[in-house]
């Protein structure tokens, strides 16, 4: 299998049965273990980047226990060269509020021996966040209304 192929398939697999969806915690670690470099960096899952796989792990342990039937649905994965793009939809029910949830998301990733080196996340938090009421609807063009009042 192709550098490229075997890339696409490590993303593909991460977000179905690798980390998401895995059979068990110990299982999700292995895989992160063995595809998230211990010097790899995550981009765009909070306020600073994410290095290393034990820091990766507690984040997912905090995106996962935030939600019950967290799937992905992969809708465009492809590669060129050491770089991943990604597009997914996912789907969950918040586990605090039994309430339905959809949003999107994506990236860019850079691949080394089949290892994520570098992610850039292009997560739909603002709409994740605006569905669990966790930020007003509207919020963002309200803001942007606003700054335009004053420039």
């Amino acid at each position: 299998m192709a550098e490229e192929e075997r890339n696409v398939e490590i993303m593909r697999r991460w977000f179905d049965g690798g980390v998401y969806g895995a059979p068990s915690t110990e299982a999700g670690d292995a895989y992160i273990d063995e595809h998230y470099a211990k010097d790899g960096r995550a981009y765009g899952l909070g306020n600073q980047f994410v290095e290393g796989p034990a820091p990766f792990k507690a984040f997912r342990d905090a995106f996962v226990g935030a939600f019950s039937d967290l799937t992905f649905d992969m809708k465009h994965c492809f590669a060129k060269g050491d770089l991943v793009t990604l597009y997914w939809e996912a789907s969950a029910v918040a586990r605090a509020t039994g309430q339905p949830l959809a949003f999107a998301g994506g990236g860019i990733v850079r691949m080394k021996n089949g290892q994520i080196v570098e992610a850039w996340n292009l997560v739909n938090f603002h709409d994740l966040l605006e569905q669990l009421g966790e930020v007003p609807e509207g919020a963002i063009l309200t803001a942007f209304d606003k700054q335009a009042k004053h420039a």
